[in-house]
């Protein structure tokens, strides 16, 4: 029996690396285990055999096919759009990566920990949202370090700790990278064998987080569209943003960097440019990722605390604070 437990695929084992960013002597340490052992592990888990997608679909709440109904992920035009785009007969795999920095305890000193989860869209979203069914797999944790300002501005400095966690998640995930550009086998519980592509298709954090990884400069842009801080109460749709635009802007602050007079100081006409000085994204080279289209609202802080908020300052003006 024990033979047998093992040859269960496993979620791997934990591994340590260091990282560090140009310009400084730190190195910090980021524990992962290699996602692909994560991913082959919850295709081939038999428990969500009977909640398994492999293929894109539409529906429709009518016999003419008029009305559209969106349910899972695989009834979306994202998945459609990605099939089109890989071989013939290849199975997409989205990819659904979340991260959220959290205070172990109030006994410990202040410790932090930045646990980076995983999951996919080919599992049922009533499945894999439920605690009990494991279907979040813990596949790393980011540097919580400190990282030393010395001669850094607090502009540089906050540049700088956008690297390290650019460079922590790249570690991270690198094999999935490589994977959804040459594709990669995996086994379901039923025993067929198919050949997946994993891509990024959403990331879930808070809004500072939706900044940091999208490398958006937080408080006055939009993770999503080309939005400014003065249009954020507007009403205005703005228009979605591209993955390389952000490069280009990108690309643009290492040119004026490098012509700063310190080269520990960052030149300040870095500050107006939409994205952070991140020179090496983790998503950059990860075949058809849209780190913008990735972004999913933070239902709690945007839509809840931030609407409420709201709707008590209406409510305020309409019927007065007495009532």
């Amino acid at each position: 029996l024990n033979q047998i437990i093992d040859q269960l695929p496993g979620y791997g084992e934990w591994k340590s690396t260091l990282v560090s960013i140009d310009g400084s002597d730190q190195t910090h340490e980021v524990f992962y285990r290699n996602p692909l052992d994560c991913l082959r592990a919850l295709w081939a888990d038999p428990t969500f055999a009977e909640h398994m997608s492999f293929a894109p679909e539409k529906r429709f709440a009518d016999a003419l096919k008029n009305i559209r109904l969106y349910t899972e992920m695989k009834t979306g035009d994202f998945w459609w759009d990605i099939q089109a785009k890989l071989p013939v007969g290849a199975t997409a795999v989205p990819i659904i990566i979340s991260t959220d920095k959290t205070e172990l305890s109030q006994f410990t000193g202040e410790a932090t920990a930045y646990p980076v989860y995983m999951t996919i869209g080919n599992i049922d979203s009533h499945i894999r949202r439920q605690p009990s069914r494991h279907a979040q797999v813990l596949i790393g944790y980011l540097p919580t370090s400190t990282v030393e300002q010395g001669d850094l501005t607090d502009l540089a400095l906050r540049n700088a700790k956008a690297r390290l966690f650019h460079a922590a998640m790249r570690a991270i995930l690198e094999p999935l990278r490589d994977a959804a550009a040459a594709g990669v086998h995996l086994k379901s519980s039923d025993g067929a064998v198919r050949d997946c592509y994993p891509m990024l298709a959403v990331y879930a954090a808070d809004y500072p987080e939706q900044a940091l990884v999208s490398c958006t400069r937080y408080g006055s842009r939009c993770p999503k569209c080309d939005a400014c801080k003065d249009d954020f109460s507007s009403g205005k749709a703005g228009k979605a943003r591209h993955p390389q635009e952000s490069l280009d802007a990108i690309r643009e602050a290492d040119e004026l960097s490098k012509v700063s007079a310190a080269p520990h100081r960052r030149n300040p006409d870095v500050k107006r440019l939409p994205a952070l000085y991140v020179p090496k994204p983790f998503w950059e080279d990860w075949l058809h990722a849209d780190i913008h289209q990735a972004i999913t609202p933070d239902i709690l802080h945007q839509l809840y605390q931030g609407m409420v908020k709201h709707l008590t300052a209406w409510a305020r003006s309409v019927v007065g604070d007495e009532e």
